[in-house]
């Protein structure tokens, strides 16, 4: 006789809504494992960002501490005039005059230039006019006196303007024939951010192997680097350049290049200048770069360059030498 199996011993299968009910368990906690997994990733690229942030503003730090350490450090060498200066009296230091191929003509055009060698839209007039002008220099038709200035140290750290300069000056001084090369090599490798300067190694090695400077020469310029022997004259240059300091050699009547006198509204913080005109402030010193001068007149960069809106580049009218100097020509007859 057949027997009845107890029913706590028959095998049931699962009811379809406890194997749906485990199904969305299951993928509620794949989906969580898989926001967790990604929240993890989301952290460590954060903290690698952080991390490389970190290092870069510590690099940035070092390096203008470095730098700041350097600049600020006393000479320890004997401080030296370079030899186109326009004075042997380092008090009356104002510009250093580029040393052209052939002598200056008697018909040749006075040009005073103001630029500092962290001011982007100095670069700008730079690459535009620099291989006319030195053309111009080069040929007798003009006398290129360039007033190097170093005011924008005091909105960036490192001093950079300052050891831009000293550079340069110690460039004339052991090698003059290479001194506007220099200048131009420093522009050329003006910082995409303004401000962000130049390293030791640029000025020492990386420069002065792009215009050539070797030998006896090269170690010269070393030791007056090293030793800040140029820093009373670029020290100098800037004071006598900002403010209306009377030459005491004759003509132009002020350091910075002109017999004209300069105001600025001190209130006025484009600080725009005014010439021969006391209603419209204090006299000070040319305050602005880059400021041109052609047989003591202002030269407008207006007359240099066309804009179409505030937005767009500037865009250099003429620079070829002989269409240059016809427009100093008229700015000094002006």
């Amino acid at each position: 006789m057949a027997t009845k199996k107890s029913p706590s011993t028959r095998k049931t299968s699962p009811t379809p809504k406890a194997g749906a009910n485990r199904r969305a368990e299951l993928r509620a906690q794949q989906a969580a494992a898989a926001r967790k997994a990604r929240r993890n990733r989301v952290l460590v690229i954060v903290a690698v960002v952080i991390a490389v942030a970190l290092i870069a503003t510590l690099a940035l730090w070092g390096i203008n501490k470095a730098r700041n350490a350097s600049a600020n450090a006393a000479p320890t060498g004997a401080q030296i005039v370079p030899p186109d200066g326009n004075s042997t009296d380092v008090s009356q230091a104002a510009w250093i005059t580029v040393p052209g191929t052939t002598p200056a003509k008697s018909t040749a055009l006075r040009v005073d230039i103001h630029f500092d060698y962290q001011c982007p839209i100095c670069k700008i007039f730079e690459d535009s006019y620099a291989k006319g002008f030195e053309s111009l220099a080069n040929s007798g038709d003009i006398v290129l006196n360039l007033h190097n200035r170093t005011f924008l140290d005091n909105a960036f750290p490192g001093q950079n303007s300052a050891r831009a300069a000293m550079a340069a000056a110690c460039v004339d001084y052991v090698d003059n024939t290479k001194y506007y090369a220099y200048n131009n090599t420093i522009f050329a490798n003006q910082a995409a951010t303004e401000g962000a300067g130049y390293s030791d190694k640029q000025l020492t090695v990386t420069f002065t192997a792009a215009v050539g400077l070797t030998g006896a020469a090269l170690d010269e310029f070393n030791a007056c680097y090293s030793g800040k022997q140029t820093y009373d004259w670029v020290t100098n240059m800037e004071q006598n350049n900002v403010n209306p300091v009377a030459n005491t050699s004759g003509s132009p009547a002020f350091l910075y290049g002109t017999d004209s006198k300069i105001y600025v509204n001190p209130n006025d913080q484009n600080r725009v200048m005014y010439y021969d005109d006391p209603t419209k402030g204090d006299q000070t010193g040319v305050v602005g770069t880059p400021t041109i001068f052609v047989n003591g007149k202002s030269l407008s960069l207006g007359n240099l360059f066309t804009q179409q809106d505030a937005n767009s580049a500037p865009v250099p009218i003429a620079t070829d030498a002989t269409s240059i100097l016809t427009l100093l020509q008229q700015t000094a007859n002006s």
